[in-house]
């Protein structure tokens, strides 16, 4: 213990080698005693502490208490009593020292884990100890904050796939609590999402979110009951800081959630507010609540054909709370998405999306989710209501500031609406702080490359969409970001092979056919150009094809008639993103010479 080592002309010195006296005492129960000869609790070795037969691992196990005080300013293990400091070396982990103090060697935080075994066989031998507490630095030394965590998605070990989205939700709620954490660096949601169903090493999340924790768990469902099972990892060398499980009734799970968000924040020496518990207990009703908003935010993040499933999620869930504001932001999003990817024209889907945001900021003003879904729904009228919509950006950003999806969307703002190009540095600024924000989100990285080519910076837009693709390779908006990036950088033979891949994965979508057509043109292959766009005319006899997608065609191939007839029908028809589109859209800039583009112009 700290007592008996005397510190002389920078030497250390022992005193007191009362060993025999020491395992004598601990016999004879004087533990119980504050302050006795037998060494403070705080450094003692589990084995010691029970009156087992103790050795040269035993006083390994002591020093390394020692030392982890030296480091940190308190033992491994502290508590009120004898006692509860004994209890503790049985039960609990020391917390990893580099994530309580900045400078630690992960060499030495390596080898005090070590020390600190609870079973002495699991120890190394002094010799091997001291090697190992004096090998130099590794050189790939991570550079990410020590009190940085990401959390991923809890894997589902349930017999019944329906509860896949329970341990998305778990996971979410407690990226939540943690965000509040003052002094804690949490990685995104969708960053940290991106790994879901990947066996990979902490290294590689770590690497990628640029952290030094992971938190994964598990989720089994059976009945009303759950089990929830999680393990904070060291990214550095793969240890277990902590673990736990819990066994729990369904309705059990917000204060489950808060449990864990509390013992991370105990083990970084961190504050965490407690959450306000509710005025009445959990109902079964609420766990139906939150089982359908966590699969419906899942489902939407999908994107693809997922967001019609989310929206049936949904229906039930606003049946049930038709006042939630959750439940109401998600379904304006859902709705803005079954636009985007032409399942429906906007006025079917805005009358809806609109008069479910106006139910949501009645009953919740402040929702960030509520205001990010009215600011993307705005692009739509950005011309007209630009004065509201920058409002509305600015409030749902000062109230979540890494939302990286709604800054994307305010870039495409400020570039929509700076028009002359004088606001694009702007434009820029907002999409590299969302990228760093949301490393490895597929939209954020998607609709910032395209946004960024537009802005004239090619070569790290086209960088962008290549890792949206890679982050997502199953998600719409990799795909058609892509062909866009492609089109836009006029880089025609990267471009041709990406989009005809993704062609029949997603039913030869009219975006990615129309981006086909340019690629072609670009290419000089007039003939498979105009094939594509005949294409596009005869789909259009029978389904939704968006006149801006015809636009495009017949632009790329020179119609301009054509293409500024086209462009009328979609300002009639409100194709989402159609105002960008015929002021700064490449290939589409040579409508502006038309003699009715000033009409066009005032259409918007």
């Amino acid at each position: 213990k700290p007592e008996n080592i005397l510190l002389q002309d920078g030497h250390a010195l022992l005193a007191d080698f009362g060993i025999g006296k020491a395992i004598d005492d601990a016999s004879t129960g004087t533990l119980t005693q504050v302050g006795t000869s037998v060494g403070t609790p705080a450094y003692m070795s589990p084995e010691q502490a029970v009156g087992e037969e103790v050795d040269g691992r035993s006083d390994l196990y002591s020093l390394a208490c020692v030392l982890y005080e030296m480091l940190v300013g308190e033992p491994p293990f502290t508590g009120p009593t004898v006692q509860a400091v004994i209890a503790k070396r049985f039960v609990q982990t020391p917390a990893d020292v580099t994530a309580l103090r900045e400078g630690v060697p992960r060499t030495v935080a390596v080898a005090l884990q070590h020390a600190l075994q609870r079973t002495p066989i699991d120890r190394p031998s002094i010799k091997d100890w001291t090697l190992a507490m004096q090998a130099a630095p590794t050189s790939d030394v991570s550079t990410a904050p020590p009190r940085s965590i990401a959390v991923l998605p809890f894997a589902n070990l349930s017999a019944d796939r329906e509860n896949e989205f329970l341990g998305d939700g778990i996971a979410e709620d407690i990226i939540n609590l943690l965000s509040h954490i003052d002094g804690l660096q949490v990685a995104a949601k969708m960053s940290a999402f991106s790994f879901k169903g990947k066996q990979v090493e902490p290294r590689v999340v770590g690497d990628a979110l640029n952290v030094a924790l992971v938190l994964e768990g598990s989720v089994r469902k059976a009945g009303n009951r759950v089990r929830i099972s999680v393990q904070l990892l060291s990214v550095a060398d793969k240890y277990q800081i902590w673990s736990e499980r819990y066994d729990r009734e369904l309705v059990d799970v917000f204060a489950v959630q808060d449990e864990i968000a509390a013992a991370i924040a105990e083990r970084l020496q961190l504050t965490i507010a407690p959450r306000e518990a509710p005025a009445t207990p959990l109902s079964s009703e609420d766990v139906e609540v939150y089982e359908l908003t966590v699969r419906a935010r899942g489902l939407i993040a999908q994107r693809g054909r997922a967001v019609i499933a989310a929206l049936e999620c949904l229906d039930r869930l606003l049946a049930i709370r038709p006042d939630n504001p959750t439940a109401l932001a998600l379904f304006a999003m859902a709705q803005r998405i079954r636009i985007q990817n032409n399942w429906a024209t906007a006025d079917q889907c805005l009358a809806l999306a609109n008069a479910a945001l106006a139910r949501a900021l009645t009953v919740a003003p402040d929702d960030p989710d509520a205001l990010a879904a009215h600011a993307g729904l705005l692009l739509y009228d950005g011309i007209r209501h630009r004065d509201t919509s920058r409002q509305i950006f600015d409030r749902a950003l000062g109230l979540s500031p890494r939302m990286a999806e709604t800054r994307v969307l305010f870039a495409g703002w400020i570039f929509i609406m700076g028009g002359d190009g004088s606001e694009d540095a702007h434009a820029v600024a907002e999409i590299r702080r969302a990228v760093a924000d949301d490393p490895r989100n597929a939209a954020v990285l998607g609709l910032g490359g395209v946004l960024l080519i537009l802005c004239g910076e090619a070569e790290e837009g086209v960088t962008l969409c290549q890792r949206a693709a890679a982050a997502d390779p199953d998600a719409f908006i990799s795909h058609w970001t892509a062909a866009y990036a492609y089109l836009w950088a006029e880089r025609p033979a990267e471009g041709i092979p990406c989009v005809a891949a993704s062609l029949d994965r997603f039913g030869r979508h009219p975006w990615l056919m129309h981006c086909l057509c340019g690629l072609y043109a670009l290419a000089g292959d007039r003939m498979r150009a105009e094939a594509v766009y005949a294409e596009l005319q005869a789909r259009a006899v029978v389904q939704p094809v968006t006149a801006y997608s015809l636009a495009i065609c017949a632009c790329y191939l020179g119609r301009l008639d054509e293409a500024m007839a086209h462009a009328f029908q979609s300002m009639r028809n409100r194709d989402y993103l159609n105002q960008f589109a015929f002021v700064r859209h490449p290939g589409l800039d040579r409508l502006h010479a038309h003699p009715r583009y000033p009409e066009l112009r005032a259409l918007m």
